[in-house]
């Protein structure tokens, strides 16, 4: 059972139910920008600096709202029958679809489609923005499962195998506070990058890990000390052909909340993206239902799936709000 992948797009879709790294904004370009995760039509609202998300199709007649439809004081138009759509939940016969929760962290935006999965998100990056600079890293696409993204962080195998550290990681796996998944521990790299530290260091260097994995499709990653980490911030989200890869970055400012130096920015960014380009070379080949005999050197893996399976008990609401 824990070995179990989905076997379609709607039962990736309610694995994925948490929070979701939707988009940048510099692809939200529209007031209405449609937004697809696995089999779930989105509508991404831009109005007076605000960001909203909500359910794209048209309780009416099923049109897409994101296509052709028009923003207007009191909702959405329909481009089908100029019908008008509201947003959220009331007691009157008016039109609606659902809106979720969205958190905005620099020029990220996070929706959360279950409540059920908050997990301690909201809050978790509320603080991170006190402290830190968020700036967008890069979008790539994947022919494998959002999950197989994120799963990366729990097998500690494929460190050396696929990223040639030093040795093998050293990481344990415990609970949050608020239902998440914290692994942690340090992975030792040859030597050091300019994001480590500083450039003014030489030889073997070992840096500290804590991963945060709030759902299926998202992980923010602690790296170096705890006092003021980098972090690098993964969503994986599930398409029809696989998974789209963003990833940012949040640097910790400088004296007097100086901007951090752009050339950590890059490094962090740029060693993020070489990790995930590797990855890619093993990912865009495997068969994923093929049989998998596991052992003991995969419980972080089969714990990482124990959760994905939490998630898929529970089946979605209507997408109406109704």
């Amino acid at each position: 059972m824990l070995n179990r992948r989905p076997e379609n797009q709607e039962q990736a879709a309610q694995a994925d139910l948490g929070w979701i790294l939707l988009a940048f904004r510099a692809e939200l370009r529209n007031d209405l920008t449609p937004a697809t995760v696995g089999g779930r039509p989105l509508i991404v609202i831009r109005k007076d600096n605000r960001i909203r998300v909500a359910d794209a199709t048209c309780p009416h007649r099923g049109a897409h709202l994101g296509y052709g439809g028009t923003l207007v004081p009191d909702g959405i138009k329909c481009p089908f029958h100029g019908r008008l759509v509201k947003l959220g939940n009331a007691a009157d016969n008016a039109y609606r679809v659902r809106e979720y929760r969205t958190v905005e962290f620099g020029e990220a935006l996070f929706v959360l489609l279950d409540e059920r999965h908050e997990k301690g998100f909201q809050a978790t990056v509320t603080a991170l923005a006190h402290t830190h600079e968020l700036s967008p890293g890069f979008v790539l696409p994947a022919h494998v499962a959002a999950e197989y993204v994120i799963e990366n962080v729990f097998d500690v195998e494929h460190f050396h195998s696929v990223h040639k550290v030093s040795r093998q990681p050293r990481l344990k796996i415990r609970d949050g506070a608020h239902g998440e998944l914290i692994v942690e521990g340090s992975l030792d790299n040859p030597a050091p990058t300019i994001w480590q530290h500083g450039g003014d260091w030489t030889g073997p260097v070992s840096t500290r890990l804590c991963a945060h994995v709030f759902s299926p499709t998202l992980l923010l990653t602690e790296l170096g000390s705890i006092e003021a980490p980098n972090v690098v911030i993964t969503g994986a989200t599930p398409t029809t052909g696989g998974s789209v890869i963003r990833v940012a970055v949040a640097v910790p400012r400088g004296a007097n909340g100086a901007p951090p130096r752009p050339d950590v920015v890059a490094g962090l960014t740029a060693d993020s993206r070489t990790a995930f380009e590797q990855d890619l070379v093993v990912w865009e080949h495997l068969v994923p239902h093929a049989p998998q005999h596991v052992d003991e050197r995969d419980n972080m893996v089969m714990a990482f799936r124990q959760f994905c399976e939490d998630f898929r008990s529970h089946v979605p609401a209507d997408p109406n709000g109704r």
